[in-house]
């Protein structure tokens, strides 16, 4: 029963997320109900894998919402993603642009 308990807890934050985010009310069970079984699946069984992944999607879950609603990514890839992998575009754009740029600094020098 403790086990069921954490994980209906789980689909409840992840759809209170969703919520949050403006995803509509009849998709936001669907894909928590849907992303806390691949976590479950993915990391096998309820765990430090599964809690610290977890985390990772409460926190970045705006930046990738709208790609896993429209299908753009699955919720399998958002249960093993890592946290620069969901870090917003804009981010990651623009830390590439700072990674290019060092290396053109090295090798003007």
């Amino acid at each position: 029963a403790g086990v069921d308990m954490v994980r209906r807890n789980v689909v409840g934050k992840i759809e209170a997320k969703c919520k949050k985010e403006g995803v509509p009310a009849e998709r936001t069970s669907e894909i928590a109900a849907q992303l806390e079984g691949q976590l479950y699946q993915v990391h096998g069984g309820v765990n430090d894998k599964y809690r610290a992944q977890l985390r990772i999607i409460l926190v970045n879950i705006q930046n990738v919402l709208e790609d896993v609603y429209s299908e753009a990514i699955t919720v399998r890839q958002l249960a093993t993603c890592s946290s620069k992998d969901l870090q917003s575009k804009e981010l990651l754009k623009q830390r590439a642009k700072i990674l290019q740029e060092k290396l053109e600094e090295k090798q003007d020098m």
